[in-house]
């Protein structure tokens, strides 16, 4: 596996044409009081008719580093390239930093303060990152599909809040 990207490529993403996320004056709200606490917005998603619920939070701008410098890390090492196997390898470090929790359940306790590197070739998004490579290809695909909409809603809305009538004066 030290040649090869940890996901390969016979995982397919939906690459239908993204419809225009649909923004809540709740989606609002909440995005608004993240920015006034200092901390990354969360949402949950709820797929199969409520039967499967996931919780995304943003990136902090250190975990974007961080998953960065993951990626230079792995050129060093010769297992990125740019292929579609390692751009979905690209896509799943990003969902491993911000999938919080499955079914109230917490994704994985592994965080940059409490990882202990082994090697020099370890990082904390890997580690995170790691356990996807043993899950179904449509689970991925699943969970991808799920953030990717999440990630398209938090752009709306980082764009949004730049506009006058982002929030409605409360009567």
């Amino acid at each position: 596996m030290e040649d090869q990207p940890l996901f390969n490529t016979s995982i397919e993403l939906n690459n239908d044409v993204a419809k225009e996320p649909l923004i809540s004056d709740s989606d609002k709200e909440s995005f608004f009081k993240s920015i006034l606490a200092d901390r990354p917005y969360e949402e949950t998603c709820s797929l199969f008719d409520g039967k499967l619920s996931l919780v995304f939070r943003a990136m902090t701008v250190q975990e974007n580093t961080d998953v960065v410098n993951q990626i230079v890390a792995d050129r060093k090492a010769g297992t990125a390239s740019d292929t579609d196997a390692y751009f979905i390898t690209i896509a799943t470090y990003r969902l491993a930093m911000c999938l919080v929790s499955v079914d109230s359940q917490p994704y994985s306790s592994i965080t940059k303060e409490t990882f202990n590197k082994a090697s020099d070739d370890e990082s904390y998004v890997l580690a995170r990152a790691r356990p996807m490579a043993h899950w179904s290809t449509s689970k991925l695909s699943i969970y991808l599909d799920a953030f990717r909409l999440f990630e398209s809603k938090l752009v709306k809305l980082s764009a949004e809040v730049q506009n006058a009538n982002f929030w409605k004066a409360s009567a």
